[in-house]
């Protein structure tokens, strides 16, 4: 496995066994709080079951489980693009055991994922940014995409099982947003969805390193002496814990009060 010039590689690729080295890639994957809940089984040598891990849900944040699946579809698009680069198609069969209500999970694979070798296929030139990605929680730019980006866009899903419907109308927009926002107040009006989500934050490296999963301050956009000063004069664990359980369950003001641990990021702007 010769690395491309331009390309960056995941530094442990070496393993015999091809399989591991696409999900080295699919664990990148975004994800909600980057929780990485999945579970695969090798039934053939060639083949991969993918699970919902059942131990690693977000009851508070995401209770019919929307987010938790999503999160399987980018699991399987990333290897996707992953087994392209090392000339193999991968055939994916959906619920091959079943499919289950959208109101629950069962012990069922969400795919099946067979690995074909193929000279033919083309190596997506999105396996170049698997490494680097990351979700941005940073402010949006206003910048407007050109009618040629636009295009491209489109172009991406001609030959793809899936459409693309652009939303370019101001009133559009909009309503959009709106969306966004009221969805936020549902996301903070309860002490024990924030409270789910601050035991995915890690508050510092030891946090990261323990865990290996959940997210802090870089992905966040909090980098350099910002980030240092965050994790050592402004916000902890004990902090944030402590902080919500006083706001009461109702905490429903539009830009009222929030804890100091959601004020970091506006604080740095």
């Amino acid at each position: 496995m010769n690395q491309k010039e331009g390309v960056r590689l995941r530094p442990t690729h070496t393993y015999i066994d091809i399989k591991k080295t696409l999900l080295s890639y699919a664990m990148l994957s975004a994800n909600p709080h980057n929780i990485q809940p999945w579970k695969v089984a090798f039934p053939a040598e060639n083949q991969i079951l993918l699970y919902v891990d059942s131990e690693r849900l977000l009851p508070q944040t995401d209770p019919i489980h929307c987010q938790i699946l999503i999160g399987q579809g980018t699991f399987i698009e990333v290897l996707v693009v992953a087994a392209s680069h090392f000339g193999i198609r991968v055939d994916v069969n959906y619920f091959p055991q079943g499919e289950y209500d959208n109101q629950s999970l069962e012990a069922k694979p969400v795919a099946s994922l067979t690995l074909v070798p193929d000279e033919t296929i083309k190596a997506d030139p999105l396996f170049q940014y698997l490494a680097i990605r990351q979700s941005t929680k940073t402010p949006y730019s206003s910048e407007i995409l050109s009618t040629q980006q636009l295009v491209e866009v489109q172009k991406a899903s001609e030959q793809a099982d899936f459409s693309i419907q652009l939303v370019n109308k101001q009133d559009d927009h909009d309503t959009i947003a709106n969306f966004l926002t009221e969805a936020m107040v549902v996301e903070e009006q309860k002490s024990a969805r924030s409270l789910e989500t601050i035991g995915m934050f890690r508050f510092n490296d030891q946090e990261m390193r323990k865990y290996r999963y959940g997210f802090g301050f870089p992905q966040n956009g909090v980098t350099g002496p910002k980030r240092w000063l965050a994790e050592t004069l402004l916000v902890s664990r004990q902090k944030a814990e402590n902080d919500w359980p006083r706001r009461g369950e109702n905490n429903t003001q539009s830009g009222g009060e929030h804890s100091s641990f959601w004020f970091v990021d506006q604080r740095f702007e």
